[in-house]
């Protein structure tokens, strides 16, 4: 089986001796250059260390535009973090977890006017028909982990009891509020959210939600804790400042006092706040002119 690019990649590589001694061919100090300078992309594997089986020893077929030194960092700070539970990952910290470090070594350098998808495709398959126990997710190239990929009934059924009335520990919802009050996660979902616009459905499905909401004594003490801090106050009063300076903000206070002022529910509101505001006002003046009547005869 010939590998892409018409050599016999596993035994040029891994079984030197089965192959006849020739002499190998001096490239010119220009394409040597080229290749250490301004490559457009590297195919390269990562090797398991372990084996000593070529086949066995192949685990992952990757592309990359930069460096192999630059690429073999990025695996390894990766899969150190421990987010990401890909297969090539879980393998790459079970080699860590045990002392050792995958090896790798380039099999193609690609130029322009090739195309590094088909490429790395065509490895890919070359190297899974051989045999090797490959760790990608993918076929190679721009393709999706998740395409064309249907979960078994027992995959779905253990997920579904593992979700099934779960919920989080004390420890992760408390590393989970740490990580929302950090100065970069605030910073990056401001920056995210920033002028983006809400759907009028979402804005009213909000409103729903919120309307008619009661606080509990407790909700209502930390609420009123959080804004007797000076420094709360502080930010409360210059985001104020700054919505009231924009015009857009102006205008459309005004439209919602017009239209929430124009709702029949809201006038017949008012005006019984008015009558009763009357009411009160009339009595407690009845009831002064009729204390001071008689301090005037008195008089």
């Amino acid at each position: 089986m010939e590998a892409p690019g018409g050599r016999p990649f596993l035994l040029w590589r891994f079984d030197v001796s089965s192959i006849p001694k020739k002499p190998r061919e001096r490239k010119s100090s220009q394409l040597e250059l080229q290749i250490e300078s301004d490559p457009s992309f590297l195919i390269y594997i990562l090797c398991d260390p372990r084996e000593s089986d070529p086949i066995l020893r192949v685990r992952y077929v990757g592309v990359t535009r930069k460096t192999l030194k630059y690429r073999f960092q990025r695996h390894i700070q990766e899969s150190r973090r421990g987010h990401s539970k890909t297969h090539k990952c879980n393998w790459i910290r079970s080699l860590l977890n045990a002392g050792v470090v995958p090896t790798i070594e380039d099999v193609e350098v690609g130029f322009p006017e090739r195309s590094h998808d088909s490429s790395e495709i065509a490895w890919v398959k070359y190297f899974r028909d051989l045999g090797c126990p490959l760790t990608n997710g993918t076929d190679g190239g721009n393709t999706s982990p998740r395409k064309g990929h249907s979960v078994s009934q027992e995959t779905r059924d253990k997920i579904s009891r593992k979700l099934t009335g779960g919920h989080p520990s004390e420890e992760a919802l408390a590393n989970l509020r740490a990580s929302f009050k950090r100065p970069d996660v605030i910073e990056n979902t401001s920056r995210s959210r920033k002028g983006r616009k809400q759907s009028q459905e979402t804005v009213q499905k909000r409103i729903g939600k919120l309307r008619g909401r009661v606080l509990s004594e407790e909700q209502r003490a930390v609420y009123r804790t959080a804004c007797a801090q000076p420094e709360e106050k502080k930010r409360r009063s210059e985001a104020a400042r700054a919505a009231w300076a924009r015009p857009e903000t102006k205008e459309r206070t005004r439209k919602a006092q017009k239209e929430g002022c124009a709702r029949p529910e809201v006038r017949a509101r008012k005006s019984e706040a008015m009558r009763e505001s009357w009411m009160k006002r009339k009595a407690a003046a009845a009831g002064l002119s009729g204390i001071a009547g008689p301090d005037r005869r008195d008089r």
